[in-house]
């Protein structure tokens, strides 16, 4: 294949446009090279080695492992590919954006880029967290600790479930969270953090009608009340 000819590599870059094999990244590179051609110009080494790379990956061979990919994918690996893509979607930097899409859109990844996303080290973060034990369950009376800090950090900490029309925790909301506690209601299966101790949960703060999610870095157990007892006279 390292031989082909610029026509050749036009005509092959043509086919692969559409195919499950072919990463957003890929088709957009091979249609830049064709342009190039039908504009007379030759192609460099580099530039055909970089042709006849994609050409590979999007060979019959990579075609038949695709089918079996998309039912392994589908039996082994979505609930944590959704996690991982959760995560990375959150950060706003667009780290892995075509694949992140791809997965959150319900359709299946280019099997190399997603193992190439998933064993990246903040990813491997995010699934030890997940896979760590929970250090409070559902209706724990819980309060936040000393970490759980005003300002930025605070509207960090303290996530609106999403879905809900305001962006912010409002001052209030806050205020009350602080000085009562609440009642956890849920555990959330997606992360937004590679930090430890960043699994969410979704608390019911005392005294409001509303639900929030906290990482558990910022959060303790109400300590139990303890009555002094009375000595007799």
């Amino acid at each position: 294949m390292s031989e082909l000819t610029d026509k050749q590599i036009y005509d092959r870059l043509g086919a692969i446009k559409g195919l499950p094999t072919c990463t957003q990244w890929a088709e957009g590179f091979a249609e830049s090279i064709r342009e190039q051609i039908d504009k007379g110009y030759t192609l460099s080494l580099a530039q055909k080695n970089v042709c006849v790379k994609i050409l590979e990956q999007n060979s019959r061979e990579e075609q038949k492992k695709y089918a079996n990919w998309a039912q392994e994918y589908k039996m082994h690996h979505k609930k944590e590919a959704v996690q991982i893509a959760t995560y990375y979607s959150s950060q706003g930097a667009g780290y892995y954006g075509d694949i992140v899409a791809t997965i959150l859109s319900g359709e299946t990844p280019n099997r190399g880029s997603y193992l190439k996303m998933i064993n990246n080290k903040y990813a491997k973060r995010v699934i030890r967290e997940l896979q760590s034990e929970p250090r409070f369950g559902t209706e724990d009376h819980i309060i936040p600790n000393s970490k759980f800090l005003s300002g930025y950090s605070f509207n960090k900490t303290m996530m609106a479930e999403a879905g809900r029309e305001e962006k912010w925790v409002s001052s209030e909301e806050q205020e009350n969270f602080k000085k009562k506690g609440g009642v956890i209601v849920g555990i959330d299966d997606k992360i937004l953090s590679a930090a430890k101790g960043s699994r969410r949960y979704l608390v019911l703060p005392i005294g409001s009608v509303k639900t929030y999610y906290v990482e558990e870095r910022f959060l303790k157990k109400r300590p139990t009340s303890k009555k002094k007892s009375k000595e007799n006279p």
